[in-house]
């Protein structure tokens, strides 16, 4: 499992740079059309989110936006766009799995696929290199046993989503506790500990952790559900 950042040529890129302060990201896998791939993406903007979907839909690639719900600063659109106008279009090459959603924001793209094999993370890279300046910002080797259609099940990308939601002082509380062995046995941490760290009071940090346990653990339990039984060596 890659996580990537790229810049390359492609429509949401260039809105977001005419845009400062908007982000768009992919929240749903794509469907693909003859010579098109439809989408569902979520658009945000410190302004006027109406900026940052006049810029999407002047982009020669974009061939149909249908705004499903908008606010202020928000937007949930369904987008059609030109085949290839996407590096995603080159995950689908290699045979890799594109995990939603994927971030645009300032000037480049941040996502995360699943390469089968080494083979193909060859000619991921290969491909990746015709036209994108990329680095992968980490790799993992996943468990073999979990099928790919784990990726692209509604249990999976709803964990997905959640994760990338989660409140800004509950995420930094879950992941310093993960770093500092909060949910090691034994436990090498404190909510003391944890606490000082981030300089609020031992309560404030029992209760983001509270409120981040619940909304990844329901999430990733309904994924777990959908592993293969191991059977004991």
């Amino acid at each position: 499992m890659l996580d990537l950042e790229y810049v390359h040529p492609c429509w949401c890129i260039s809105a977001v740079e005419k845009v400062e302060g908007s982000r768009i990201m992919l929240v749903s896998q794509l469907i693909f059309h003859k010579g098109a791939e439809e989408g569902l993406f979520e658009i945000d903007s410190q302004d006027d989110v109406s900026n940052v979907l006049k810029a999407i839909s002047k982009s020669p690639h974009v061939t149909r936006l249908q705004v499903i719900h908008k606010t202020k600063n928000w937007a949930l659109a369904n987008i059609v766009f030109k085949h290839d106008s996407l590096v995603i279009s080159k995950f689908a090459q290699a045979k890799s799995i594109l995990l939603p959603p994927t971030l645009t924001k300032v000037d480049r793209d941040y996502a995360t696929v699943v390469v089968p094999s080494e083979r193909q993370l060859r000619e991921l890279a290969s491909l990746l290199k015709e036209s994108v300046d990329f680095k992968v910002r980490s790799k993992k080797y996943l468990d073999s046993m979990a099928p790919s259609s784990l990726f692209n099940s509604p249990e999976f990308l709803k964990f997905r989503l959640v994760s990338q939601h989660l409140p800004e002082k509950q995420k930094e509380a879950f992941i310093l506790a993960v770093k500092k062995g909060y949910y090691d046995t034994p436990k090498k941490t404190t909510i003391e500990d944890l606490a000082g760290a981030l300089d609020v009071s031992p309560s404030t940090l029992a209760e983001h952790l509270r409120k981040a346990e619940g909304r990844l653990l329901v999430n990733l339990g309904n994924v777990l559900e959908l592993l293969p039984d191991r059977k004991p060596r």
